[in-house]
């Protein structure tokens, strides 16, 4: 090839849009490059399809919860923090507590014989003082409606200072009737009596 053919043929080269003799196309190089981001973009979409996978996984820690509910297998035990305690008898419960065969909850009491000398309310299963007035002694007859014994009112004045409200549907002297009764924070129970 003479000089002339070849200085002509570098010329023609230079102007080139895709380079002359290169070995890696300059169009190639960015269409792979933007093959490999498909890529990667379809690997991250698999990626967060197996996430989702793992947010089932979160189904079977709901699971756990209501096994939770449910307490100890045998029946015995909490059912949840704060719950009821779960029976089947009532040598399941704790502190003297009866089981309540038709709820397989610990209560207070089922019946009056469980509570000593003090009576069961069957609605609450609870023990209280009274149920009607002729369960308070002679110097407290009148039963409130809180279950409690008191001496008898027909207002406030008439009672002593360590029942000092009157509670006139029952006409009963109680601690208190509203949280007022009791003072500054002080909070007036369903049983009539101060927290």
């Amino acid at each position: 090839m003479t000089r002339l053919a070849c200085a002509l043929l570098l010329i023609a080269c230079a102007g080139a849009p895709a380079g002359c003799g290169s070995s890696t196309p300059v169009t190639n190089d960015g269409a792979a490059g933007h093959t490999s981001g498909t890529g990667s973009a379809g690997a991250a979409g698999g990626s967060t399809s197996m996430g989702g996978s793992t947010a089932t996984g979160g189904s079977t820690a709901t699971g756990g919860g209501g096994q939770t509910t449910m307490g100890q297998p045998d029946g015995g035990g909490q059912a949840g923090q704060g719950g009821p305690q779960t029976c089947k008898q009532s040598a399941d419960c704790r502190h003297n507590g009866v089981c309540d065969t038709a709820t397989g909850t610990c209560v207070e009491c089922l019946a009056s014989s469980d509570c000593g000398t003090q009576k069961c309310d069957t609605m609450t299963h609870t023990c209280v003082d009274c149920l009607v007035n002729i369960d308070c002694p002679m110097s407290a007859p009148n039963c409130s409606t809180g279950h409690t014994c008191g001496q008898m009112c027909t207002k406030s004045t008439d009672c002593p200072v360590d029942q000092p409200a009157c509670q006139t549907s029952t006409h009963s002297c109680v601690e208190c009737l509203v949280n007022m009764d009791c003072g500054t924070g002080g909070v007036c129970q369903p049983d009539l009596t101060c927290l």
